[in-house]
């Protein structure tokens, strides 16, 4: 007997998602939040930042965009590849995760008609507490429409606060529904 689902590739990204923030915000398996944070940063970007002239990439001088995106792949390539020479261990930072998954919520919320309650909170806890953490004056540096998603995981979730404890219970809400 033969069992197979048909999934699109926004179910496939949407699950590869929700995975990687349920694994970040837990604390638990860092190479499994990358790796899954990195396969839907990677179908997303296919389909959606190559289309908009090279998207997050074009920030960066055009001399170090091939170095830029080689470092963003390196863990990506040594998590899922052994066939390539090397000294078999790698050194990365963890905060490398946060900005590919961070990455990937973006180009899913700009791109897929769907709010992700999932998405929404990882993205209003990393815009909320990394600009918070290294700009003094972060109001006046969020685009508005990023400051909504603030805004309505506050109202929606009744909470006052974005932290990292604050979220892990908006999760579990999510997930008890």
């Amino acid at each position: 007997m033969v069992n197979y689902i048909k999934v699109s590739r926004e179910q496939v990204i949407k699950e590869q998602l929700i995975s990687a923030i349920k694994l970040f915000f837990r604390e638990s398996s860092l190479i499994s939040t990358h790796t899954l944070a990195s396969a839907s940063y990677e179908i997303l970007h296919d389909l959606y930042e190559k289309k908009s002239k090279g998207g997050f990439i074009n920030l960066f001088p055009k001399d170090s965009q091939k170095e830029i995106h080689r470092l963003m792949k390196r863990p990506q390539n040594f998590f899922k590849h052994a066939d390539r020479p090397d000294s078999g261990y790698i050194e990365f930072n963890k905060q490398h995760t946060s900005f590919i998954l961070l990455l990937a919520c973006k180009l899913y919320w700009n791109n897929i008609e769907d709010d992700v309650d999932e998405i929404l909170l990882f993205m209003a806890y990393t815009i909320n507490n990394y600009l918070s953490e290294t700009l003094c004056d972060k109001d006046s540096l969020i685009h508005p429409k990023y400051k909504k998603i603030i805004i309505d995981v506050k109202k929606n979730f009744n909470i006052t606060e974005i932290t990292k404890e604050t979220i892990q219970s908006c999760l579990e809400e999510v997930e008890k529904r």
